[in-house]
């Protein structure tokens, strides 16, 4: 065996990981050296994103998680385990008028977009501060900084 087979990789996780921002940002902490936890919905795109982190020479998995359930987002907490870096990127959107906003379609959106991130961060940073060690970024786009019509869910 090589001495890198032996050397444990750090680990990342990225959710929303299967396609745009969060794809890149999993193929390029591959890159760097990770080993890099893809998460999304769809297998299909998940299974694409491994497959190009494999073909650059990464180690990735690709792993479902619906992020609007807390006990699977408590899942994907537990199932990766110790990991260095944290990247929420995942999340939903709805755009229209407020008035056609049901309750249940608001309760979706918060859980997927700010629930579900501070659990992630609830269940790993307490480990990175005991290894000394680990960054959490989470990312957020123009939406949620401008006034688009029809945006008003989502910013």
């Amino acid at each position: 065996m090589t001495e890198q087979s032996n050397t444990r990789r750090p680990v990342a996780l990225v959710t929303g990981a299967t396609s745009g921002i969060g794809r890149a940002v999993a193929v390029n902490l591959a890159r760097d050296g990770f080993e890099v936890i893809v998460h999304g919905r769809d297998a299909g795109r998940g299974a694409a994103t491994v497959e190009e982190i494999a073909g650059n020479g990464g180690r990735a998995r690709f792993v479902a998680a619906d992020l609007a359930d807390a006990d699977a987002v408590k899942a994907l907490a537990a199932d990766a385990g110790e990991v260095e870096v944290l990247v929420n990127n995942g999340g939903i959107s709805w755009f229209g008028p407020s008035a056609e906003l049901d309750t249940e379609t608001f309760d979706h959106l918060f859980d997927s977009n700010v629930r579900a991130a501070y659990q992630l961060v609830a269940a790993l940073a307490p480990g990175m501060a005991e290894r000394g060690h680990g960054s959490i970024v989470s990312i957020d786009n123009m939406a949620g900084h401008v006034g688009l019509a029809g945006g008003a869910a989502y910013g």
